[in-house]
């Protein structure tokens, strides 16, 4: 166990102890699981999401270039997953208070990160379906490296303050809070001074960059619910709702359990057994980033295309190779060379051409002499089609041989002298 100062007031001398899930401290394996399996999931699925965006060319746009950073981001919030497992498994309980503060303050960070990149994905919403002709002029590569860059900047500016109000209250043993990870108002309510500073600044920061970022989000979804119900078509409709149907979701997930965990552990703690909150906190660290890339994946037509071509059948591929390597074999492009002079040797028109060739010469002839028609009925159009039409047959019928068993070759000899045989009878 880490040594607990007591009478230590220097916040840096404190060490303090996450209890996880207070009441259900029995259940602490049960619970691990699904939480486990979320967290897995998150981090493969927003990996995979950044992946598919940063090599596929087509996803270069405002939009998906947002979703990264919404992906980036949940990638870093999981974790603190890592820290609650570590917690429900191994007991590992002791954070000291420089760890604290940090988690604290990336947990606060990301948060107003990713409702920062909320706002500019509704943002960039309302103008696609709005303002159409102009979105490439105003959604642009820079624009959204711009807002990208300000949307951290804001968040860090926000959040940092933080910090310097937690280190300036005097702490006076009590080290034990009840939560899987560090907060802010968890962590200020140990100490023993005032801390209305630390309530008044954190409902500040809520309303004022969390509240006014919903209220935009909200009013650009009116104005885009007020332009799609004024088009005429009913699919026009579907398309620009389905457009931005995913993001709704999303918003939807982030910030009601966010608002619930931020409400009831400041006006409704009494009302509302303290390990409900604490599991709906626990939640919301895993719930919207395993989500998140499950629902673009499944709204989003771009990407269903890019996941279908990357989990396309391995055989395929490997078919296609190897058709290309048998067609740039040396053997068998002299062996196919062989088969169609042989083709054109019993082609219709070829016969047909020999024939006449044959009839002229026979007119020569005497007049009295005995006509040998034979040959003539061989080298008829129709015992020519008919000819034509068996050796290209067979001819099909050995190729398909040769790439299931290795016999082209004993084939193509065969037709040979088959063919040599009939130029003897003629």
């Amino acid at each position: 166990m880490a040594p607990f100062s007591y009478h230590h007031t220097h916040p840096q001398d404190m060490w303090y102890v996450l209890t996880g899930i207070p009441g259900l401290e029995d259940s602490h394996t049960w619970i691990s699981i699904p939480i486990f399996s979320m967290y897995m999931l998150a981090v493969i699925g927003n990996i995979f999401l950044i992946f598919l965006i940063v090599t596929e060319r087509r996803l270069h746009e405002a939009m998906y270039i947002f979703l990264s950073m919404l992906a980036s981001s949940d990638v870093l919030s999981t974790t603190t997953a890592s820290r609650m497992l570590a917690i429900f498994w191994f007991h590992s309980m002791d954070i000291s208070f420089g760890s604290c503060v940090s988690q604290m303050f990336f947990i606060h960070f990301l948060f107003a990160v990713d409702s920062a990149i909320l706002l500019a994905m509704a943002f960039d919403c309302y103008v696609a379906v709005c303002h159409p002709l102009r979105y490439t002029t105003i959604s642009t590569s820079s624009a959204t490296g711009k807002i990208g860059i300000t949307a951290v900047v804001r968040s860090f500016i926000i959040c940092f303050p933080f910090i310097f109000l937690v280190h300036r209250l005097s702490y006076c043993g009590r080290n034990i809070i009840p939560h899987s990870y560090c907060e802010h108002m968890g962590t200020a309510r140990l100490s023993c001074d005032n801390i209305s500073v630390n309530i008044i600044y954190g409902l500040t920061v809520a309303l004022l960059s969390t509240g006014l970022d919903i209220v935009f989000i909200i009013m650009s979804y009116a104005m885009i619910l007020c332009t799609v119900f004024q088009i005429s078509s009913l699919s026009a409709q579907f398309k620009a709702l389905n457009t931005c149907g995913s993001h709704i979701c999303v918003i939807l997930m982030f910030y009601a359990p966010a608002f619930f965990s931020f409400f009831a552990h400041r006006f409704w703690g009494k009302t509302i057994p303290q390990h409900i909150y604490i599991l709906v906190a626990n939640l919301y660290v895993v719930v919207p980033p395993m989500l998140n890339p499950i629902i673009y994946g499944v709204k989003t037509k771009q990407i269903q295309d890019r996941i279908i071509l990357l989990c396309s059948p391995i055989s395929t591929h490997v078919k296609m190779k190897n058709n290309a390597k048998c067609c740039f074999d040396p053997r068998f492009q002299q062996e196919t060379l062989t088969l169609r002079e042989n083709i054109e040797k019993v082609s219709p028109s070829s016969m047909e051409s020999r024939g006449r060739k044959s009839e002229l010469q026979q007119k020569k002839t005497k007049k009295g002499s005995p006509r040998d028609t034979s040959g003539l009925l061989a080298e008829s159009p129709a015992a020519n089609g008919s000819e034509f039409m068996t050796l290209k047959r067979a001819v099909i019928e050995g190729a398909d041989r040769k790439k299931r068993h290795g016999q082209h070759e004993m084939e193509v000899n065969e037709m040979r002298i088959s063919g040599g045989e009939r130029v003897d009878d003629k």
